[in-house]
């Protein structure tokens, strides 16, 4: 459907701002997911042709870690340079300010030397691609973490792929309510989204900081 491949689309573009931009083998698995059933590598050809305009396959050889966090200096100044300015600017205490990030556990690992990338082409013609880090697992749960500058964090979170929404029973069997306390979420996709990321800022952020912050005001 054209809205799970604009969301494929998007995905991909996340990827590559990660370090890690999907080989066509990642393309196929992923829209496998979103299918319910196996697509071909014919299939990835012609979602690529239909998204010429946006995707663009490149090859690119292994970066090192060090030259990776050389490359992302300048971004990172602007980044915290417009962060600290919005914290003086709403009055936000540094000992209130969070991390929060979404990370994929891989199931499997591996390191790769040359193979064909797929990113976006806006992200090609700004020259924001890095090579490719490691090879993607065909099978990942996403997942979410937050910690707080007092050295707390936030309940964790999970995501897991379901079209309809809703949750297995064995994916919660092992959680017990008064004992863990973790903040369980599904999508069609299993990645994050506008849905997803709503709850878990009224049921989890929201919910877990008001106290501490100055009584609503940070």
């Amino acid at each position: 459907m054209p809205q799970q491949e604009e969301e494929l689309v998007l995905y991909i573009e996340d990827l590559t701002k990660r370090g890690l931009p999907p080989t066509q083998a990642m393309i196929q698995n992923f829209a496998s997911t979103i299918a319910h059933k196996r697509v071909s590598l014919a299939w990835v050809l012609r979602f690529k042709a239909r998204y010429h305009n946006k995707l663009i396959s490149k090859y690119t050889t292994t970066m090192d870690a060090t030259r990776h966090t050389a490359n992302s200096y300048i971004k990172y100044k602007l980044y915290f340079d417009l962060l600290h300015g919005k914290m003086e600017e709403h009055e936000i205490l540094p000992k209130n300010s969070y991390n929060m990030d979404k990370k994929v556990f891989m199931i499997v690992c591996r390191v790769i030397g040359q193979s064909k990338r797929t990113f976006t082409r806006a992200q090609w013609e700004k020259r924001e691609v890095t090579a490719a880090l490691q090879d993607g697992s065909r099978t990942w749960i996403t997942t979410v973490a937050t910690v707080c500058t007092d050295g707390t964090a936030l309940p964790p979170g999970r995501i897991y792929k379901s079209a309809n929404c809703t949750l297995q029973l064995s994916w919660v069997a092992d959680i017990k309510p008064g004992v863990h306390d973790v903040f369980v979420a599904s999508a069609p996709s299993g990645w994050t989204n506008n849905n997803v990321g709503l709850a878990w800022l009224e049921h989890v952020f929201d919910h877990c900081t008001k106290k501490k912050a100055r009584h609503g005001r940070d």
